[in-house]
């Protein structure tokens, strides 16, 4: 969700003591010029037994960074400064006086209210094509005590590090990992898996491979936002739960977003409920969960509400760990009142009946201790307990306004955030959060599955809809709708879930191919294409165009595609090979299939999409799988196979499809329907235990 109050008197007055309180002090001999041109393989870069206090602009410590040569970049900063959540996006330069000189123009300056300006301060991620091929990644760190930020200046990037307060430093400073690797997505994979094993950085976040992935989150959900905004009562969720029961559609999770909440004025009263609204509390929702409404989640706030906490709150067992800051009352900075805090939210939600919850405005947290003595310590101390609480007490945790630095570097047990700001049922706002989403993954994807929010599965033309449907489910990240609950539209549900609700997915997160990671997609021309590993050693490849230009754009369909489709499964593996007898590709949307030789381009109209399936060739053929889904190859394993036969085993019956150009499928009872081009289809057995199907060849 994206900011909806901030007090500009609060911003003013942490401003006011950030900028005052420091005092100018003797700077670690550390270099103030330093030169990446030569960097070969991973570096982490550390200042050993620094000593400092933040100087008169809260610095403790600046870097002019002298990059290599490069053909052009991409560099992830928030667009809007101190709230930087859900609010980093890309920018593509070629060189850095176009960077210095961006200005942005449509869709990105949308929303009106807080439009996305020109600031290029607190970057996040810098990512380059090298002249010689290679890519360099350059990750500035988030530690315990302090954060490293890009801050481009004068024609120059500098790296300066901060804690936002003003209370000394002692120690190893932590400040940047750089790598240079034969894909961007390898570099960035390295410089996380270096970062992340820093001295000082122990027990801060995990790789996302390392990390569970929450139960509720591998099913269809639905959430009350973008429907009922903060006009939720008892009356409009009670009937909401019962049309979702009664859906064709299965649902299996329900998520209470902002409305709710015990507050005076923007402050926090409780972690329970507005009595007008919910007269009766949570048990009208959350005892009806049942065999198709499994799980529930809930909004909260991380600093407890948009303007923290009330004096005047009814909270006993915090009383000893609030601390007032003008009128705002705060967690106190310490790792004590941070866990009180945290475990007074999570044991709420689960007395309440709720399953999960869904955490926002997190990037504020930090924001609020500006100006004490170190708000990057404080916001580590509330992140972790976080967690902690809602490891402890839930069983999931969903992070929203939670992408700048200290949150992202805290994610040690939660593997889900929010990749974009808000969707909208608005067509520039549309395209800008599918872009910003799956730029986001290049960098988040090492740690983090992305979640694209929820969306309108009838909003505007089919097209919209279907590309919102498909980015989703390429994504591999959760799925959950916020239309009306009596008028949602089936056809671009169903392609993405199973009879049960659950999700086909994806082996990781889907993120842009080499090219599209340096091209942007609203000015270029060109296609953006997203690309996903699918079980089967099988590729998805999303092509979109979402260019201003309303002209058609065309799309390369290319075997180096399959080869970066599990550049985000692990570090440690290495890119797929096309294999010797070659690739198939199967458009999902049309249902045809074509051997890959070299590559072909596809026209795709503005607002339009282009899903095609890259599989193996092995023996002369390919398995698609089910036809009626966008990832037909996630539908099935492959048990056994040689020259005469395939052994293939659903995950539910369907219609499926294979392309075997110069042999005969046959299958006992199984009625196989020659088409064109060597693709054959049918429709195989509904009972359960005649899923595992042999399949000869003549």
């Amino acid at each position: 969700m994206k900011v909806r109050f901030f007090s500009l008197t609060f911003i003013a007055l942490v401003f006011g003591l950030f900028f005052s309180c420091g005092k100018e002090q003797s700077k670690p001999e550390a270099p103030t010029i330093v030169d990446l041109s030569n960097i070969n393989g991973v570096k982490a870069v550390t200042v050993e037994n620094f000593s400092g206090a933040p100087d008169s602009v809260g610095a403790l410590l600046r870097q002019e960074i002298i990059l290599p040569q490069f053909k052009r970049g991409v560099y992830y900063r928030p667009y809007t400064w101190p709230s930087a959540g859900n609010r980093i996006e890309a920018i593509w330069f070629k060189t850095i006086p176009d960077l210095l000189a961006f200005i942005p123009g449509r869709p990105r300056n949308l929303p009106k209210k807080n439009p996305i300006t020109a600031q290029l301060k607190h970057g996040t991620f810098l990512s380059l094509e090298l002249t010689d091929g290679q890519h360099m990644a350059i990750l500035p760190i988030a530690g315990k005590e302090a954060l490293s930020t890009f801050m481009p200046e004068n024609g120059r990037l500098y790296l300066t590090t901060t804690n936002f307060g003003t209370e000394a430093v002692s120690g190893d400073l932590p400040l940047y990992v750089v790598a240079v690797a034969d894909t961007p997505h390898r570099a960035s994979n390295l410089v996380w898996e270096k970062a992340l094993a820093m001295k000082g950085m122990e027990n801060m976040a995990k790789l996302r491979h390392q990390k569970e992935y929450p139960e509720m989150y591998s099913y269809l959900g639905w959430c009350s936002w973008e429907h009922f905004q903060r006009s939720i009562n008892q009356k409009n969720l009670s009937k909401s739960l019962a049309l979702l029961k009664a859906s064709e559609l299965p649902f299996r999770w329900l998520m209470v977003d902002n409305g709710y909440l015990h507050v005076e004025g923007h402050q926090l009263v409780s972690f329970g409920v507005d009595s007008v609204k919910f007269p009766t509390g949570w048990d009208f929702l959350t005892k009806e969960k049942d065999d198709k409404i499994k799980w529930m989640g809930i909004w909260r706030n991380m600093t407890g509400t948009t303007s923290a906490v009330s004096s005047k709150h009814k909270m006993k067992k915090l009383e000893a760990h609030l601390f007032k800051k003008g009128n705002l009352m705060l967690s106190k900075p310490n790792p004590a009142s941070a866990k009180a805090f945290y475990e007074e939210m999570a044991t709420k939600t689960a007395k309440d009946g709720f399953d999960f919850m869904k955490v926002d405005f997190q990037c504020n947290n930090h924001v609020f201790y500006f100006g004490t003595a170190n708000a990057v310590k404080a916001s580590y101390f509330n992140q972790q307990a976080l967690e902690n609480a809602a490891d402890k007490y839930l069983d999931g945790l969903l992070n929203c306004i939670a992408q700048f630095s200290p949150n992202v570097f805290n994610t040690r047990i939660s593997s889900v955030t929010r990749n974009s700001v808000d969707y909208k049922a608005n067509k520039d706002r549309f395209r800008y959060t599918t872009v910003q989403s799956f730029s986001n993954t290049l960098w988040m994807s090492p740690i983090l599955w992305g979640d694209m929010d929820m969306f309108h599965s009838g909003y505007g033309p089919d097209k919209i809809s279907r590309l919102a449907s498909v980015a989703r489910s390429i994504s591999g990240g959760p799925v959950y709708l916020s239309d009306h609950p009596g008028h949602i539209k089936a056809d671009f549900v169903h392609p993405i879930v199973y009879l049960d609700g659950k999700i086909l997915g994806t082996l990781a997160p889907g993120t842009p191919v080499t090219e599209s990671v340096y091209t942007d997609p609203f000015l270029s021309g060109k296609a953006y294409q997203v690309t996903a590993p699918l079980k089967n050693r099988c590729a998805a490849l999303m092509s979109m165009n979402l260019n201003n230009n309303p002209q058609d754009v065309q799309a390369s369909i290319k075997g180096e595609y399959y080869a970066n489709a599990n550049s985000m499964t692990k570090q440690s593996e290495s890119s797929w090979e096309i294999p010797a007898e070659g690739l198939l590709a199967y458009d999902v949307h049309e249902g045809k299939a074509r051997k890959l030789d070299g590559s072909f381009s596809v026209s795709v109209g503005q607002f339009e999409d282009q899903l095609t399936l890259l599989l193996p060739l092995r023996h002369g053929r390919a398995f698609i799988g089910r036809t009626d889904k966008y990832l037909g190859p996630q539908t099935y394993d492959l048990v056994e196979e040689n020259a005469d036969m395939m052994k293939i085993r659903l995950a539910e019956s369907g219609s499926v499809a294979l392309w075997s150009p110069d042999k005969t499928p046959s299958a006992k009872g199984v009625n196989f329907k020659k088409g064109k081009d060597g693709l054959w289809t049918a429709q195989l057995p509904v009972k359960a235990e005649e899923r595992l199907i042999e399949i000869k060849f003549h």
